[in-house]
């Protein structure tokens, strides 16, 4: 796996995660003690980031404990781990209050050399953290840090102000492209062969925020005579098309609502005083202060960015459309509306007198306790039962198949699920793959590589079920066995491929998971996983990619050792693509069939390189017609394979033309002289020769009839 094909800079939380499973040697460990630290944590920057405000004491403390407990928190850490740990969120709305009350020039501008060097440390510190705590967190702070710079150059800061207070924003961008840098290195040094992961700027407009969701409190309410409005606010969402930013989780609570009531009452009311200064407002050295003008002004800039059509929008189509989730601004923006009644209470005398503001800040965080923490706790038992259960299967497994393949060894696991983002295949959920890998990292485990990358072309490309040529080059390669997940399959289709399985190789040698998992043996004579490649095992290790074009072909389908293509216009098209200049195209051979409606004329063309050959062939509906194209000499660059059928094609009900079926469609490969093996050593003189084999180029597996038209 190599993570910086997919980047981010989750660096913080990565490290932390993994010097916990160093200390304990396990791998869940770290990320639970994560998840439940950034409560406590989340807790205790947001009273310090009130504190900025000037409102100190019991109220500080129940307002910081009830923004902690915020459905986004909750609901997140079953979901996006990472960004449900909020502490760089806060720490980065702390920077841009410390900017844009003047407080950090005032802070700098101190007497003391040593208090000066403490109060860098400590921003220093800071910045790193907002950094390297994951992009989206870091890119908000950035804007609503630019916000507050132009709030200070309305407010007449001075040209060297501007400077100073520009540098932690600049410390941010700065460090967080270098955060970046492995990534970009790899992507321009190897880039991948096809995009990751498409984004479009309307992508902001889908997975932007809901502000009636966020303003309106979690409708799980477990108060006394709340039951009305949570019946009534769900009926009303459940009408809408279900989004992202409707969910549960993205609902703000009863005290957000009501931190943002006195905020917008307590402005009325400065407002009807005609007064220029905050009533009561702390005044510090130099003027700095938090006032309700500049929360409000940071609301306004967050909800521009926040709601659909928004400056989000123009971000994504102006800067980049890799920044979509705009939902993600909600944890800041309730994080303002409680500042903003920070703002206001700061002034108020009983916030000061402990018999009365202890007795609040109790109801404040019971009503926290009651309104947002209390209806997660079913969904976190459903989630920890769920997890020990599928934890202790995995570590049961990895007993079995260690005692049944005690040496080390690759492990294919099927269904084929690409990593990242594949999504549900079944019943296994995205990333289900990971439980045995990480309950038996003694084993190499074939799911993680990066799709559409040298090192996960291969795995894409196989069959529903390896063919027996596959299988020899997966032994050649340091494969031993097989780990079937029937989770991944129609119950129509698994019966066939347990039989094929046991056909072949035997029992399975071990079980898991209540007999949902199975490990199938290849036998012996696999290799050594640190052992040279040959030349036969580099090249399928290193294969070409087959990409059919989207609007000639259809997506590539498949079952058990077979797979195929339709063609949708008389001229369908297929780039195959070299991973490496080691393993370059020399040909291609496969079968065709005619649709059902009768024989036609197929003729196919390679090309690559200036190079052109082409042969015709009789297809047949019901028998396949094999082919053979072989290049003069062998390419490095791209090639495309044409398929013209020249018959009218045959409709398929419901689903438009079928002109071609391409079978096994599979590339001829030459090993040049100088590939390198799996260890990157020059490889044995006996090794040089040139050799010619196929492989099979397959994708996605599926259960339909190989000769049905649909």
């Amino acid at each position: 796996m190599n993570l910086n094909y997919f980047p981010g800079i989750d660096i913080t939380e990565n490290t932390f995660a993994q010097i916990i499973t160093n200390i304990t040697g396990q791998p869940f460990i770290g990320i639970n003690l994560l998840i439940i630290a950034s409560f406590p944590i989340a807790a205790a920057l947001s009273y310090l980031t009130i504190r900025i405000t000037g409102l100190r004491g019991p109220i500080a403390v129940s307002l910081a404990v009830a923004f902690s407990l915020i459905p986004y928190h909750w609901g997140r850490a079953l979901g996006h781990t990472y960004l449900a740990t909020l502490y760089s969120a806060i720490i980065g709305l702390a920077l841009v209050l410390l900017i844009g009350s003047g407080k950090f020039e005032q802070l700098m501008a101190h007497r003391s050399p040593r208090r000066r060097a403490l109060v860098l440390s400590v921003i220093a510190i800071m910045v790193v953290t907002v950094a390297w705590t994951g992009i989206y967190y870091a890119v908000f702070t950035l804007i609503l840090g630019a916000a507050a710079l132009l709030w200070r150059f309305a407010h007449r800061a001075s040209g060297r102000a501007l400077l100073i207070d520009a540098v932690p924003v600049a410390g941010v961008g700065l460090l967080s492209a270098i955060g970046f840098l492995p990534a970009l290195l790899t992507l321009r040094a190897d880039a991948p062969l096809a995009s990751l992961g498409e984004r479009t700027p309307y992508e902001s407009v889908i997975f932007a925020g809901d502000l009636a969701i966020a303003l309106l409190p979690l409708p799980q309410s477990s108060l006394l005579g709340f039951g009305r409005y949570n019946d009534a606010v769900l009926a009303a969402v459940a009408d809408a098309p279900y989004g992202e930013s409707s969910v549960i989780t993205n609902h703000g609570t009863w005290i957000t609502t009501a931190a943002l009531l006195v905020f917008v009452a307590g402005i009325i009311l400065r407002t009807r005083r005609k007064s220029d200064v905050a009533h009561g407002a702390p005044r510090l050295q130099g003027g700095a202060r938090v006032t309700p003008g500049l929360i409000g002004y940071l609301i306004v800039v967050t909800l521009l960015f926040f709601v659909p059509w928004g400056l989000n929008f123009l971000f994504a189509d102006l800067v980049t459309a890799s920044i979509r989730g705009w939902n993600r601004l909600l944890p800041m923006l309730l994080l303002l509306f409680i500042l903003g009644a920070a703002t206001v209470l700061r002034s108020v005398p009983w916030t000061k007198r402990a018999v009365i503001a202890i007795p609040v800040a109790v109801a404040i965080i019971g009503i926290a306790g009651l309104d947002s923490a209390l209806p997660f706790r079913g969904a976190y038992r459903t989630s920890a039962t769920e997890a020990g259960e599928i934890t202790a299967a995995a570590r049961d497994y990895s007993t079995a198949v260690n005692a049944a393949i005690p040496e080390a060894c690759g492990i294919l696991q099927l269904p084929y699920m690409a990593y990242p983002e594949f999504g549900v295949q079944r019943g296994i959920n995205d990333y289900d793959h990971f439980w045995t890998s990480l309950a038996n990292p003694g084993k190499r485990w074939s799911y993680g590589a990066v799709k559409n990358t040298d090192a996960g072309v291969w795995s894409s490309q196989l069959p529903q079920v390896p063919n027996d040529n596959q299988i020899a080059l997966l032994k050649q390669s340091g494969f031993c066995a097989i780990h079937l997940d029937t989770r991944g399959y129609v119950s129509e289709a698994l019966p066939a491929i347990k039989d094929d399985l046991n056909g072949r190789f035997g029992a399975p040698l071990a079980t898991g998971f209540d007999g949902r998992w199975e490990l199938y043996g290849l036998g012996s004579g696999w290799a050594a996983p640190d052992a040279e490649l040959s030349p036969e095992a580099y090249a399928f290790l290193h294969q070409p990619m087959i990409t059919p074009d989207e609007f000639t072909a259809l997506t590539r389908d498949s079952l058990l050792q077979s797979a195929w293509w339709w063609t949708t216009q008389r001229e369908g098209m297929f780039t195959l693509t070299p991973t490496t200049p080691d393993v370059p195209v020399r040909g291609v051979s496969g079968k065709v069939r005619a649709p059902k409606c009768g024989p036609t004329p197929v003729t196919l063309t390679l090309e690559a390189d200036g190079q052109r050959t082409s042969v015709t062939v009789a297809a047949l509906p019901d028998a396949d017609s094999p082919f053979e194209l072989t290049l003069e000499r062998p390419a490095d660059a791209q090639a495309v394979l044409t398929v013209e059928a020249l018959g009218a094609g045959c409709d398929a009900p419901g689903q438009g033309k079928r002109f071609a079926q391409v079978i096994d469609l599979s590339e001829r490969m030459i090993i040049a002289a100088d590939a390198p093996n799996a260890n990157a050593a020059a490889m044995t003189p006996a090794s040089v020769a040139s050799v010619v084999f196929h492989t099979t180029m397959l994708q996605m597996p599926t259960s339909r009839s190989m000769t049905s038209d649909e």
